[in-house]
Parts: C-alpha cells; sequence; structure tokens
C-alpha cells in the first residue's frame, strides 16, 4: 500500500502531465485571436514550443519513476533540473504561453519535493 506522500506525488505528477497535455489541446481548439486557435493563426509548428513543457513533465516524470523504484540521486537531480528548465520556459515566455505553463511548475516541483527514494541497488548495503 502506498504511504500517503507517494499518493500526493503521484497525484501531483499527474495533474502536472495533464496540464502540459491540456495546454496543446487548448491550441489547437480553444480561440486565441477572436474566432481562431493558436495554430490557426500560427501555423502547425507552434505545437513545437507547447510541446516542450510536455516533454519536460514527461521527462521529469520518468526521473522520478526511477527514482522511486531504484533509489540513488540521479533521477531526483534530472527531475529538478526539468523543473528548473520549465520555470524558465514560463520566464522566457511569460508575456505569451509563460504564465499558462506556472501550475505545470508547481505541480511538478511538488511531484518531486515528495516522491522518495526507492530501495537502491540490490546487494549493496
Amino acid at each position: 500500500m502506498l504511504r500517503a506522500p507517494d499518493r500526493r506525488a503521484i497525484l501531483y505528477m499527474a495533474l502536472a502531465l495533464l496540464w502540459s497535455i491540456a495546454l496543446l489541446v487548448a491550441a489547437l481548439v480553444v480561440p486565441a485571436y477572436g474566432s481562431t486557435t493558436l495554430v490557426g493563426e500560427n501555423g502547425t509548428g507552434v505545437l513545437l514550443v507547447i510541446a516542450i513543457p510536455a516533454a519536460l513533465t514527461l521527462a521529469a516524470w520518468l526521473a522520478l519513476w526511477h527514482k522511486c523504484s531504484r533509489g540513488g540521486r540521479a533521477g531526483g537531480y534530472l527531475a529538478w533540473t526539468c523543473v528548473a528548465l520549465l520555470g524558465g520556459f514560463c520566464l522566457l515566455g511569460a508575456l505569451s504561453i509563460g504564465v499558462f505553463v506556472v501550475p505545470a511548475v508547481i505541480f511538478l516541483a511538488r511531484a518531486a519535493a515528495l516522491t522518495p527514494a526507492g530501495p537502491g541497488p540490490v546487494g549493496l548495503p
């Protein structure tokens, strides 16, 4: 059975990933310029920029899974690096989509803070 911090880490990770994916969907369907969407106005190339939060969130998820299942510090360091990069993305895009990415950064940072280290490699004391 999962402990409360473990369950909350999974919840925050899922929220961060869902938020990041929702940004991609919103770029396709939510009108941003009157009656046209972000993709309709700027072309499909904008999806590459909007996919950055989802890619960083997915990388952090894999890193935290590694930390939780295998132990060690590398997964935690990689996850926090993804949080920092996503925070930098928010600052760089503050006048456009950066403000919409802030919830994903908060969820991701909370998940990284709550994820426990796993048992570590087998056979080591």
